[in-house]
Protein backbone atom coordinates (compact mmCIF):
# COMPACT_ATOMS: atom_id res chain seq x y z
CA UNK A 1 0.00 0.00 0.00
CA UNK A 2 1.28 3.48 -0.91
CA UNK A 3 1.23 6.52 1.36
CA UNK A 4 -1.08 8.47 -0.94
CA UNK A 5 -3.54 5.54 -0.92
CA UNK A 6 -3.62 5.60 2.89
CA UNK A 7 -4.14 9.38 2.77
CA UNK A 8 -7.03 8.99 0.34
CA UNK A 9 -8.64 6.36 2.56
CA UNK A 10 -8.32 8.57 5.64
CA UNK A 11 -9.42 11.64 3.65
CA UNK A 12 -6.32 13.65 4.49
CA UNK A 13 -3.29 14.84 2.55
CA UNK A 14 -0.19 12.71 1.95
CA UNK A 15 1.94 15.16 3.90
CA UNK A 16 -0.31 14.60 6.95
CA UNK A 17 0.44 10.86 6.79
CA UNK A 18 4.17 11.62 6.40
CA UNK A 19 4.10 13.96 9.42
CA UNK A 20 2.23 11.36 11.49
CA UNK A 21 4.78 8.65 10.69
CA UNK A 22 7.65 11.07 11.36
CA UNK A 23 6.49 11.17 14.99
CA UNK A 24 7.36 7.46 15.29
CA UNK A 25 10.65 7.85 13.40
CA UNK A 26 9.42 6.53 10.05
CA UNK A 27 10.37 8.71 7.07
CA UNK A 28 8.21 8.27 3.96
CA UNK A 29 7.23 10.10 0.77
CA UNK A 30 3.88 10.24 -0.99
CA UNK A 31 4.78 7.30 -3.24
CA UNK A 32 6.51 5.20 -0.56
CA UNK A 33 5.26 1.68 0.18
CA UNK A 34 4.22 0.87 3.75
CA UNK A 35 2.90 -2.29 5.31
CA UNK A 36 -0.56 -2.73 6.82
CA UNK A 37 0.62 -2.30 10.41
CA UNK A 38 2.38 1.00 9.60
CA UNK A 39 -0.79 2.20 7.85
CA UNK A 40 -2.80 1.40 10.99
CA UNK A 41 -0.33 3.36 13.13
CA UNK A 42 -0.60 6.36 10.82
CA UNK A 43 -4.41 6.15 10.94
CA UNK A 44 -4.37 6.13 14.75
CA UNK A 45 -2.15 9.24 14.90
CA UNK A 46 -4.37 11.04 12.38
CA UNK A 47 -7.49 10.23 14.43
CA UNK A 48 -5.98 11.18 17.81
CA UNK A 49 -7.05 11.58 20.51
CA UNK A 50 -8.19 7.94 20.55
CA UNK A 51 -9.34 5.66 23.36
CA UNK A 52 -7.21 2.78 24.62
CA UNK A 53 -9.79 0.27 23.42
CA UNK A 54 -9.64 1.75 19.90
CA UNK A 55 -5.85 1.30 19.80
CA UNK A 56 -6.20 -2.27 21.01
CA UNK A 57 -8.87 -3.07 18.42
CA UNK A 58 -6.90 -1.46 15.58
CA UNK A 59 -3.64 -3.30 16.39
CA UNK A 60 -5.36 -6.50 17.62
CA UNK A 61 -3.94 -6.16 21.15
CA UNK A 62 -5.20 -7.24 24.53
CA UNK A 63 -6.78 -4.29 26.35
CA UNK A 64 -5.51 -5.50 29.76
CA UNK A 65 -1.95 -5.99 28.53
CA UNK A 66 -2.04 -2.65 26.75
CA UNK A 67 -3.18 -0.86 29.93
CA UNK A 68 -0.35 -2.47 31.93
CA UNK A 69 2.15 -1.46 29.26
CA UNK A 70 0.93 2.14 29.27
CA UNK A 71 1.16 2.31 33.07
CA UNK A 72 4.70 0.91 32.93
CA UNK A 73 5.57 3.63 30.41
CA UNK A 74 4.24 6.19 32.94
CA UNK A 75 1.38 7.20 30.69
CA UNK A 76 -1.64 8.19 32.77
CA UNK A 77 -4.60 5.96 31.97
CA UNK A 78 -7.51 4.86 34.09
CA UNK A 79 -9.51 2.48 31.95
CA UNK A 80 -10.06 1.31 28.40
CA UNK A 81 -11.96 4.59 27.78
CA UNK A 82 -8.98 6.79 28.59
CA UNK A 83 -7.83 9.03 25.75
CA UNK A 84 -4.34 8.87 24.27
CA UNK A 85 -3.08 12.14 22.72
CA UNK A 86 -0.43 12.66 20.08
CA UNK A 87 2.73 12.48 22.21
CA UNK A 88 1.47 9.55 24.29
CA UNK A 89 0.34 7.68 21.19
CA UNK A 90 3.67 8.33 19.47
CA UNK A 91 5.57 6.90 22.44
CA UNK A 92 3.47 3.76 22.36
CA UNK A 93 3.69 3.24 18.59
CA UNK A 94 7.48 3.65 18.63
CA UNK A 95 7.73 0.20 20.23
CA UNK A 96 9.45 -2.22 17.87
CA UNK A 97 7.12 -5.11 18.55
CA UNK A 98 3.67 -5.70 19.99
CA UNK A 99 3.88 -9.50 20.06
CA UNK A 100 3.81 -9.65 23.86
CA UNK A 101 0.67 -7.50 23.87
CA UNK A 102 -1.27 -9.58 21.36
CA UNK A 103 -4.49 -11.24 22.39
CA UNK A 104 -3.25 -14.81 22.03
CA UNK A 105 -6.51 -16.45 23.09
CA UNK A 106 -8.36 -14.66 20.32
CA UNK A 107 -5.63 -15.61 17.88
CA UNK A 108 -6.00 -19.32 18.72
CA UNK A 109 -9.78 -19.15 18.38
CA UNK A 110 -9.38 -17.37 15.09
CA UNK A 111 -7.29 -20.21 13.75
CA UNK A 112 -9.71 -22.91 14.87
CA UNK A 113 -13.01 -21.33 13.91
CA UNK A 114 -11.84 -18.67 11.51
CA UNK A 115 -14.90 -18.67 9.19
CA UNK A 116 -17.35 -18.31 12.10
CA UNK A 117 -15.41 -15.48 13.76
CA UNK A 118 -15.03 -13.61 10.52
CA UNK A 119 -18.80 -13.65 10.13
CA UNK A 120 -19.29 -12.57 13.73
CA UNK A 121 -16.79 -9.72 13.33
CA UNK A 122 -18.98 -8.03 10.73
CA UNK A 123 -20.76 -5.19 12.47
CA UNK A 124 -22.84 -2.34 11.16
CA UNK A 125 -20.53 0.52 10.26
CA UNK A 126 -21.08 3.57 12.44
CA UNK A 127 -21.35 6.92 10.74
CA UNK A 128 -18.68 9.52 11.45
CA UNK A 129 -19.28 13.16 12.32
CA UNK A 130 -18.33 14.40 8.85
CA UNK A 131 -20.69 11.89 7.21
CA UNK A 132 -23.60 13.04 9.39
CA UNK A 133 -22.71 16.69 8.62
CA UNK A 134 -22.84 15.95 4.88
CA UNK A 135 -26.17 14.15 5.30
CA UNK A 136 -27.73 17.07 7.21
CA UNK A 137 -26.03 19.68 4.95
CA UNK A 138 -24.56 21.68 7.84
CA UNK A 139 -20.98 22.45 8.85
CA UNK A 140 -18.98 19.94 10.88
CA UNK A 141 -18.33 22.61 13.50
CA UNK A 142 -22.08 22.95 14.07
CA UNK A 143 -22.42 19.16 14.53
CA UNK A 144 -19.56 19.06 17.04
CA UNK A 145 -21.11 21.98 18.94
CA UNK A 146 -24.45 20.15 19.15
CA UNK A 147 -22.68 16.99 20.35
CA UNK A 148 -21.04 18.94 23.16
CA UNK A 149 -24.45 20.24 24.16
CA UNK A 150 -25.75 16.66 24.14
CA UNK A 151 -22.82 15.56 26.39
CA UNK A 152 -21.50 13.21 23.72
CA UNK A 153 -17.91 11.93 23.76
CA UNK A 154 -17.36 12.81 20.07
CA UNK A 155 -14.31 15.07 19.94
CA UNK A 156 -13.40 15.40 16.26
CA UNK A 157 -14.78 15.00 12.74
CA UNK A 158 -13.93 11.29 12.54
CA UNK A 159 -15.59 10.28 15.79
CA UNK A 160 -18.18 7.49 15.32
CA UNK A 161 -21.80 8.15 16.26
CA UNK A 162 -24.49 5.66 17.25
CA UNK A 163 -27.98 5.62 15.73
CA UNK A 164 -29.61 7.24 18.77
CA UNK A 165 -27.23 10.22 18.67
CA UNK A 166 -27.76 10.63 14.91
CA UNK A 167 -31.55 10.70 15.39
CA UNK A 168 -31.19 13.37 18.07
CA UNK A 169 -28.99 15.42 15.75
CA UNK A 170 -31.60 15.21 12.99
CA UNK A 171 -34.23 16.65 15.35
CA UNK A 172 -32.03 19.62 16.27
CA UNK A 173 -32.44 23.09 14.72
CA UNK A 174 -29.45 24.61 12.88
CA UNK A 175 -28.64 28.19 11.97
CA UNK A 176 -28.72 29.47 8.41
CA UNK A 177 -25.02 30.38 8.73
CA UNK A 178 -24.13 26.74 9.45
CA UNK A 179 -25.94 25.58 6.32
CA UNK A 180 -24.37 28.37 4.24
CA UNK A 181 -20.90 27.43 5.49
CA UNK A 182 -21.45 23.83 4.41
CA UNK A 183 -22.57 24.90 0.94
CA UNK A 184 -19.57 27.21 0.61
CA UNK A 185 -17.04 24.54 1.61
CA UNK A 186 -18.83 21.87 -0.42
CA UNK A 187 -18.47 24.05 -3.52
CA UNK A 188 -14.65 24.00 -3.30
CA UNK A 189 -14.67 20.23 -2.83
CA UNK A 190 -16.73 19.86 -5.99
CA UNK A 191 -14.46 22.11 -8.12
CA UNK A 192 -12.38 19.21 -9.60
CA UNK A 193 -15.54 17.37 -10.65
CA UNK A 194 -17.01 20.56 -12.06
CA UNK A 195 -13.81 21.19 -14.01
CA UNK A 196 -13.92 17.71 -15.54
CA UNK A 197 -17.55 18.25 -16.53
CA UNK A 198 -16.69 21.62 -18.03
CA UNK A 199 -13.90 20.12 -20.14
CA UNK A 200 -16.34 17.57 -21.54
CA UNK A 201 -18.83 20.31 -22.37
CA UNK A 202 -16.14 22.59 -23.85
CA UNK A 203 -15.15 19.93 -26.37
CA UNK A 204 -18.69 19.65 -27.71
CA UNK A 205 -20.09 21.60 -30.67
CA UNK A 206 -23.05 22.86 -28.65
CA UNK A 207 -20.70 24.81 -26.37
CA UNK A 208 -19.28 26.85 -29.25
CA UNK A 209 -22.78 27.43 -30.61
CA UNK A 210 -23.82 28.90 -27.24
CA UNK A 211 -20.70 31.11 -27.20
CA UNK A 212 -21.54 32.46 -30.68
CA UNK A 213 -25.13 33.20 -29.65
CA UNK A 214 -23.96 35.05 -26.52
CA UNK A 215 -21.42 37.09 -28.52
CA UNK A 216 -24.06 37.98 -31.10
CA UNK A 217 -26.41 39.12 -28.32
CA UNK A 218 -23.69 41.27 -26.72
CA UNK A 219 -22.80 42.89 -30.07
CA UNK A 220 -26.47 43.62 -30.78
CA UNK A 221 -26.94 45.15 -27.33
CA UNK A 222 -23.83 47.29 -27.81
CA UNK A 223 -25.08 48.56 -31.19
CA UNK A 224 -28.48 49.47 -29.71
CA UNK A 225 -26.92 51.31 -26.76
CA UNK A 226 -24.58 53.26 -29.07
CA UNK A 227 -27.46 54.16 -31.38
CA UNK A 228 -29.61 55.43 -28.52
CA UNK A 229 -26.68 57.42 -27.16
CA UNK A 230 -26.13 59.10 -30.52
CA UNK A 231 -29.83 59.84 -30.97
CA UNK A 232 -29.87 61.61 -27.59
CA UNK A 233 -27.23 64.08 -28.79
CA UNK A 234 -28.31 67.63 -29.39
CA UNK A 235 -29.99 68.85 -32.57
CA UNK A 236 -28.27 71.75 -34.29
CA UNK A 237 -30.10 74.22 -36.51
CA UNK A 238 -27.86 75.22 -39.40
CA UNK A 239 -28.93 78.55 -40.89
CA UNK A 240 -26.59 79.57 -43.69
CA UNK A 241 -28.03 82.08 -46.17
CA UNK A 242 -24.49 83.17 -47.23
CA UNK A 243 -23.86 79.48 -48.05
CA UNK A 244 -26.99 79.47 -50.20
CA UNK A 245 -28.71 76.86 -47.99
CA UNK A 246 -32.28 76.92 -46.84
CA UNK A 247 -32.87 76.91 -43.04
CA UNK A 248 -32.93 73.22 -42.06
CA UNK A 249 -32.61 71.15 -38.91
CA UNK A 250 -30.12 68.30 -39.05
CA UNK A 251 -29.56 65.52 -36.56
CA UNK A 252 -25.77 65.52 -36.68
CA UNK A 253 -24.73 62.34 -34.90
CA UNK A 254 -20.98 62.95 -35.34
CA UNK A 255 -21.03 66.63 -34.34
CA UNK A 256 -18.73 67.52 -31.42
CA UNK A 257 -19.27 71.31 -31.31
CA UNK A 258 -20.92 74.25 -33.08
CA UNK A 259 -19.08 77.36 -34.36
CA UNK A 260 -21.25 80.51 -34.27
CA UNK A 261 -20.27 83.87 -35.77
CA UNK A 262 -22.87 86.53 -34.98
CA UNK A 263 -21.15 89.08 -37.23
CA UNK A 264 -21.76 86.91 -40.28
CA UNK A 265 -24.90 85.21 -38.92
CA UNK A 266 -23.34 81.78 -39.40
CA UNK A 267 -23.66 78.51 -37.48
CA UNK A 268 -21.20 75.86 -38.64
CA UNK A 269 -20.93 72.35 -37.12
CA UNK A 270 -17.57 70.92 -36.15
CA UNK A 271 -17.08 67.18 -36.61
CA UNK A 272 -14.21 64.79 -35.99
CA UNK A 273 -11.63 64.41 -38.73
CA UNK A 274 -12.60 61.77 -41.29
CA UNK A 275 -16.39 62.39 -41.14
CA UNK A 276 -16.59 63.37 -44.80
CA UNK A 277 -19.92 61.59 -45.13
CA UNK A 278 -21.62 64.20 -42.93
CA UNK A 279 -25.12 65.15 -44.16
CA UNK A 280 -24.21 68.84 -43.76
CA UNK A 281 -22.61 70.59 -46.74
CA UNK A 282 -20.84 73.34 -44.82
CA UNK A 283 -18.71 71.71 -42.15
CA UNK A 284 -15.36 72.22 -40.42
CA UNK A 285 -13.21 69.21 -39.59
CA UNK A 286 -11.24 69.05 -36.36
CA UNK A 287 -7.86 67.36 -36.73
CA UNK A 288 -6.35 65.10 -34.07
CA UNK A 289 -5.66 67.93 -31.61
CA UNK A 290 -7.27 69.10 -28.36
CA UNK A 291 -10.97 69.89 -28.35
CA UNK A 292 -12.04 73.55 -28.39
CA UNK A 293 -11.97 74.91 -24.84
CA UNK A 294 -9.18 72.58 -23.67
CA UNK A 295 -5.68 73.80 -22.89
CA UNK A 296 -3.45 73.74 -25.95
CA UNK A 297 -3.96 74.52 -29.62
CA UNK A 298 -7.14 73.29 -31.30
CA UNK A 299 -6.92 73.04 -35.08
CA UNK A 300 -9.99 73.41 -37.34
CA UNK A 301 -9.73 72.86 -41.09
CA UNK A 302 -12.15 73.45 -43.95
CA UNK A 303 -11.44 70.34 -46.00
CA UNK A 304 -14.21 70.99 -48.54
CA UNK A 305 -13.44 74.66 -49.20
CA UNK A 306 -17.08 75.69 -48.85
CA UNK A 307 -16.91 77.52 -45.51
CA UNK A 308 -13.78 79.50 -46.39
CA UNK A 309 -15.59 81.81 -48.83
CA UNK A 310 -18.03 82.88 -46.12
CA UNK A 311 -15.28 83.46 -43.54
CA UNK A 312 -13.30 85.89 -45.71
CA UNK A 313 -14.85 88.98 -43.99
CA UNK A 314 -13.38 87.93 -40.63
CA UNK A 315 -10.62 90.12 -39.28
CA UNK A 316 -8.65 90.78 -36.10
CA UNK A 317 -10.70 91.23 -32.87
CA UNK A 318 -13.76 89.46 -34.30
CA UNK A 319 -15.41 87.06 -31.83
CA UNK A 320 -15.99 83.36 -32.48
CA UNK A 321 -18.37 81.41 -30.23
CA UNK A 322 -17.98 77.63 -29.90
CA UNK A 323 -20.60 75.52 -28.09
CA UNK A 324 -19.62 71.95 -27.27
CA UNK A 325 -21.99 68.97 -27.13
CA UNK A 326 -22.50 69.46 -23.38
CA UNK A 327 -23.66 73.07 -23.79
CA UNK A 328 -20.50 74.88 -22.59
CA UNK A 329 -19.75 78.14 -24.44
CA UNK A 330 -16.21 79.28 -25.37
CA UNK A 331 -15.53 82.74 -26.82
CA UNK A 332 -12.41 83.22 -28.95
CA UNK A 333 -11.03 86.53 -30.24
CA UNK A 334 -9.12 86.60 -33.55
CA UNK A 335 -5.59 87.98 -33.16
CA UNK A 336 -2.71 88.79 -35.47
CA UNK A 337 -0.63 85.62 -36.00
CA UNK A 338 2.56 87.68 -35.53
CA UNK A 339 1.59 88.28 -31.89
CA UNK A 340 2.45 84.63 -31.16
CA UNK A 341 6.10 85.40 -31.92
CA UNK A 342 6.24 88.08 -29.19
CA UNK A 343 6.76 87.39 -25.46
CA UNK A 344 3.08 88.15 -24.86
CA UNK A 345 2.03 85.56 -27.43
CA UNK A 346 3.95 82.87 -25.61
CA UNK A 347 1.65 83.29 -22.60
CA UNK A 348 -1.45 82.22 -24.56
CA UNK A 349 -2.39 78.66 -23.51
CA UNK A 350 -5.81 78.33 -25.18
CA UNK A 351 -5.51 78.87 -28.94
CA UNK A 352 -7.69 78.10 -31.95
CA UNK A 353 -6.23 77.79 -35.48
CA UNK A 354 -8.51 77.85 -38.51
CA UNK A 355 -6.96 76.57 -41.76
CA UNK A 356 -9.07 77.85 -44.64
CA UNK A 357 -8.84 77.59 -48.41
CA UNK A 358 -6.19 79.52 -50.38
CA UNK A 359 -3.75 78.83 -47.55
CA UNK A 360 -5.35 81.47 -45.35
CA UNK A 361 -4.98 80.94 -41.61
CA UNK A 362 -6.79 82.53 -38.68
CA UNK A 363 -5.56 82.47 -35.10
CA UNK A 364 -7.87 83.10 -32.11
CA UNK A 365 -7.26 83.14 -28.38
CA UNK A 366 -9.77 82.10 -25.70
CA UNK A 367 -11.39 85.09 -23.98
CA UNK A 368 -14.27 83.79 -21.89
CA UNK A 369 -15.97 80.55 -20.87
CA UNK A 370 -19.63 80.23 -19.90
Amino acid sequence: MRVFQVARKQRVKSKDIAQALALIKIEVAASSKIDAETAKKAALIIRQPVRVEEVAAELDLSVEKLLKKLISMKIEVISHLSLLHEQELARLLKLKSFDNLKNKASARKLKVIKPILEVLKIKPKKKRVFEVAAELAVSERAILKKLRQLNSLALHRRSPLDEETIERLKNEQYRFVDKLTFQFMHFFVEIPDLWESFKKIATSTAFYSIILVVLAALISANVLVSRNKLIRQKLYTIQGEPINQLPETYQVLETIALLEIKKLQLKIPIVEEGKDDSPITAVLHKNATVRPGDEGTSLLEDTRGIVSKNLEPLKVNDILKITDIEGANFYYRIIDPNVLKTPKGKTFKFLLNLNLANKRKLVAVLQKVE
